[in-house]
């Protein structure tokens, strides 16, 4: 089975190594990039490198850039829509998520709590990805 690369933008570690975990407890093999803010993120993805993600997971609570401006950044490079990008983040106010649909192909999920849930995203992430 070919290795899903996904792009994971959060600037907590715990929740990154808790992802990677859930993947392997699900069976999925992934490779996974991490970025720490928003401005890494989108050094990340410059230069048509973010076309070779197939999944870019962003928090929206991140340290100099926000998931939004960087949502908005990847459709400015035209990451977006060529790579799902999914918004994800434990509390995203009504109106910031009415203005980031505009953006492109961002898909939200709450950010949860538990590793039960963890495993969860692993799987609904893996089926943005391609099929292999």
């Amino acid at each position: 089975m070919a290795s899903l690369r996904l792009l994971v933008v959060d600037d907590n570690g715990d929740d990154v190594a808790l992802l990677k975990h859930a993947f392997g407890a699900q069976g999925l093999t992934a490779e996974i990039v991490r970025a720490s803010d928003g401005v890494e993120a989108v050094q990340l993805c410059s230069d048509g490198k973010g076309q070779s993600f197939h999944v870019i997971l962003l928090d929206y609570y991140l340290p100099k850039l926000d998931g939004g401006q960087v949502a908005v950044r990847l459709k400015e490079m035209g990451v977006i829509p060529g790579v799902p990008v999914v918004l994800f983040t434990s509390h995203l106010p009504p109106v910031q998520e009415a203005a980031l649909k505009g953006t492109g192909s961002l898909t939200f999920m709450e950010k949860p709590t538990d590793f039960t849930g963890f495993c969860a995203v692993a799987t609904r992430i893996a089926d943005l990805g391609p099929s292999f």
